[in-house]
């Protein structure tokens, strides 16, 4: 790696970080860090480099090869049958992707990634109050474990002192952006962000949450910047004229 990479690196580092290193038990500004990300792969291995100062964490390259085409298609199957067989009441408000510690068919520790919906929701709760007690909980409301399942097992690897923000911290970030890409591909169906429409949250059941933005504000906000500067440019020789006249004053 070059030396300006490695700096620049750090310095994208830097940003993500809130009071330090996460090894050193700063914490990881994951909204900043996953608002701008799209892919899973990326997502991750970011996370991975940030928490690996001191002890480089080599189980990421099994994570690295995982096949997350497959793992989203699995996921938008899922979605598809619980929207054919269970839809949501017409009074959801919002929907709530929820974490936990689970065991599979053979009695093994895993994560488990449940789907909720609620009629309640209250944009500025940072608990997530709404989504404790739902009031629409599909039949087949567990997504398929997957690419969770594989960061659950493979966390066991990472050192002992790392051991939670690679469990957690990682496992988090992925069902985050999953679950993003997921919803952007049903927005329509799921009716979200439209107008009144509903909201997503993921995060810990009764733990640490993510509100999804609506990715079309930050489109319209764009918009409505370019639109600003266009009604206030002024072209050159308007400039050059406004110049001018103050020269002039002035003179």
């Amino acid at each position: 790696m070059r030396r300006d990479d490695a700096r620049d690196e750090e310095a994208e580092d830097e940003e993500l970080e809130e009071g330090g290193a996460a090894d050193e038990g700063g914490e990881i500004d994951l909204a900043a860090l996953l608002g701008s990300i799209d892919s899973p792969a990326e997502a991750l291995e970011k996370l991975v480099r940030l928490g690996a100062r001191q002890r480089e964490w080599k189980s990421w390259k099994r994570l690295a090869q995982h096949d997350y085409e497959g793992a989203e298609e699995e996921l938008a199957t899922w979605i598809e049958e619980v929207l054919r067989d269970d839809p949501p009441p017409p009074e959801t408000q919002a929907f709530f992707f929820g974490l936990f510690d689970a065991e599979d068919d053979d009695g093994k520790e895993t994560f488990g990634l449940q789907l909720s919906g609620s009629s309640f929701f209250a944009p500025f709760d940072r608990s997530f109050s709404w989504a404790a007690e739902p009031t629409w909980v599909p039949d087949d409301c567990f997504a398929p474990e997957g690419i969770l399942d594989e960061i659950y097992r493979l966390s066991a690897s990472a050192p002992r002192e790392q051991r939670e923000f690679a469990r957690y911290t990682i496992g988090l970030a992925y069902a985050v952006i999953a679950v993003k890409r997921l919803c952007l591909r049903f927005a329509k169906k799921l009716e979200l962000w439209q107008q009144g429409g509903r909201q997503v949250a993921v995060g810990f059941v009764g733990g640490e949450a993510i509100l999804l933005p609506n990715p079309q504000a930050s489109i319209d906000a764009e918009l409505e910047d370019d639109e600003e500067l266009e009604d206030g440019e002024l072209d050159e020789e308007g400039l050059e004229g406004g110049e001018a006249e103050r020269t002039s004053e002035a003179d």
